[in-house]
Order: structure tokens, then sequence, then C-alpha cells
């Protein structure tokens, strides 16, 4: 019982560091010259893919992501699995 309530614990640490992880990595374009982004709020079972410059955003600490990597493009796959987020292109 011990071990499953610790790997819950660890398991929405490592969701929560992976989503700051993927915000702290949205910046970094500088190219960009114009007005606003768009901002697109995420369907829950629906993939998405973000590249350079977009940011996830969770609307709340129960947001859960599925993310994929496309190893020969410089973009990823992102599915909410629960909760609520937003994507901003940036």
């Amino acid at each position: 019982m011990m071990i499953k309530h610790c790997y819950k614990q660890y398991k929405t640490i490592v969701l929560l560091l992976l989503s700051l992880f993927l915000i702290a990595c949205g910046g970094g374009g500088g190219g960009s010259t114009g007005g606003g982004s768009d901002t697109v709020t995420m369907v829950i079972d629906t993939t998405y893919t973000v590249s350079e410059g977009d940011t996830v955003l969770p609307s709340d600490t129960s947001a859960r992501f599925d993310i994929e990597k496309n190893s020969n493009e410089d973009t990823s796959s992102v599915t909410l699995k629960t909760g609520s987020a937003t994507i901003k292109r940036g």
C-alpha cells in the first residue's frame, strides 16, 4: 500500500515537472515581429502538434499529458489526458 502511494506521488511530481519543462522550453524563437499569437484550448484525447515557440499551459494541477517527440521533425505531439490546458502558439 505504501509503495502504491509513493508511486502516485512521484508520478504526479514527474508530470508536473514535465509540464513546467514544456513551458520553459517554449521560448527562444526571437524572430517574431508582429502582434498576437494564437491560444488554443486543448480538448481531452485530441492530439496537437507543437513546435519551437509554442507553450503548453496547464490550467490546473490535474492536467496530465501524453507527449511524443516526432523524431524526423522539430515538432512534438501532445495529447491532454485529464484536466484542462491551453497551447499558446508563438
